[in-house]
């Protein structure tokens, strides 16, 4: 667990190495960062349940915010949320995005 200081520092360096000829990933639990990245994938016991942008995703899994939905993965199958990011307008966009390099994903 990093401080919010280091946490912010952390998200504006990988920002800075974020380009459209490079893709950063990172793997965090710090809901408070999501909002400075391009597009999010969310994991529940193993299945993916989201790729979007993360401001669409509290609206994905019905609750206000972050940590509503870290609450939520925690405490539904996994199941119900597989088949939310199925029927999600947000998956062909995104499977889209995943062949053109460099296109920015908007809503």
């Amino acid at each position: 667990g990093l401080d919010p200081a280091l946490e912010e520092q952390l998200m504006a360096a990988m920002r800075r190495l974020t380009t459209a000829e490079r893709i950063t990933v990172l793997s965090t639990h710090a809901m408070a960062s999501l909002a400075a990245c391009d597009l999010v994938v969310i994991l529940a016991r193993g299945q993916l349940v989201f790729v979007g942008p993360p401001g669409a995703a509290p609206a994905h899994f019905g609750v206000a915010d972050y940590n509503a939905v870290f609450r939520r993965l925690v405490n539904e199958p996994a199941h119900l949320f597989t088949t939310s990011w199925d029927a999600s307008p947000w998956k062909p966009k995104v499977l889209a995005l995943s062949r053109t390099v460099g296109r920015e994903l908007t809503p």
